[in-house]
């Protein structure tokens, strides 16, 4: 009975170990998100004005799915 015992405790400290994993791999993906979007309001929006056209066709179309 000790080695299911074991086998089980084993398994749960292997989760938990990915559990955090992936905790901390959210929290650098949402920290990498924030500074792309700072990146892009702070420098970068105004170098291609042009894209403002695409987005605006976006948003066009997101209204027309409601």
């Amino acid at each position: 009975m000790v080695k299911p015992q074991k086998l089980i405790d084993n398994l749960e400290n292997k989760l938990d170990d990915i559990e955090k994993l992936v905790d901390e791999i959210s929290l650098l993906c949402m920290d990498a998100r924030q500074k792309i979007d700072k990146y892009n309001e702070d420098e970068h929006i105004e170098d291609f004005p042009e894209l403002d056209e695409f987005k605006d066709e976006e948003n066009i179309d997101e209204e027309d799915d409601k």
